[in-house]
C-alpha cells in the first residue's frame, strides 16, 4: 500500500488547491500507469465523501479531452 500527502496549508484541510486537492491531507495511491511521455497517478481521498471533498479539476479530469479511447486502455 502506497500513501501520499498534499503540502500543509495555514487553513489546514478546509483548503483545496484550484485543481481540487484537499491540503494538508492524505490520499492513497490505488494505481500508477505511465502513458506516453507522462506518469498519471489515480488517488483516492480515504475519507470519501464523510470529509472535506472535492473533485480533480487540472489535466487528466473525468471530462478532459487527454482522455483518448487509447489512453483508457
Amino acid at each position: 500500500m502506497l500513501g501520499a500527502g498534499s503540502p500543509e496549508h495555514p487553513d489546514g484541510d478546509s483548503a483545496i488547491s484550484p485543481d481540487g486537492i484537499v491540503m494538508n491531507h492524505a490520499y492513497a495511491i490505488l494505481k500508477i500507469k505511465q502513458y506516453e511521455n507522462e506518469v498519471l497517478v489515480q488517488l483516492r481521498n480515504p475519507h470519501g465523501a464523510t470529509y472535506a471533498t472535492s473533485e480533480w479539476d487540472g489535466d487528466w479530469a473525468d471530462d478532459s479531452d487527454k482522455w483518448t479511447n487509447k489512453a483508457k486502455n
